[in-house]
């Protein structure tokens, strides 16, 4: 397999398991809080103020007032098609982090972070065998 492992290797994996892992931590909280958001919470409609359908990618801007204020939320784009400005929008709203959001929208960033988690553990097993090689322990086969 390989013959000579420099030090450069190993910390190059070193850095991609802590970004990985750092990433899955971040997804893990954005879950726990929609989830936390969604039970603690009930569905509130809004007044559309703007909307921005992005075609050629896959979701859309959606602008609500809230308290005098404008809060830009991320929809996907059948939904932009079935709005309207000045008509209203069922939304959640996260009083700790300040956003809104609708619930399901953000299955991408879950499924991100389940497959960072993965390549986080598969990289272990190689990163360990990269660092017997590198101080020359032999590799324990039973």
């Amino acid at each position: 397999m390989l013959q000579r492992v420099d030090k450069a290797t190993v910390y190059v994996l070193l850095l991609f398991r802590l970004v990985a892992f750092s990433v899955f931590l971040y997804c893990s909280l954005c879950y726990l809080t929609e989830r936390n958001t969604i039970t603690n919470t009930h569905i509130e409609p809004y007044e559309v103020a703007k909307i921005k359908c992005n075609k050629s990618r896959r979701h859309a801007t959606v602008w609500v007032n809230y308290k005098g204020e404008s809060h830009a939320v991320s929809i996907n784009n059948t939904l932009c098609g079935k709005l309207s400005v000045g008509g209203t929008i069922s939304l959640y709203y996260n009083k700790t982090f300040d956003y809104h959001f609708i619930k399901g929208n953000t299955k991408f960033i879950y499924v991100l972070g389940f497959f960072l988690f993965f390549c986080f553990t598969f990289t272990f097993k190689y990163l360990a065998k990269l660092e017997e090689k590198l101080r020359g322990v032999p590799n324990q086969k039973q």
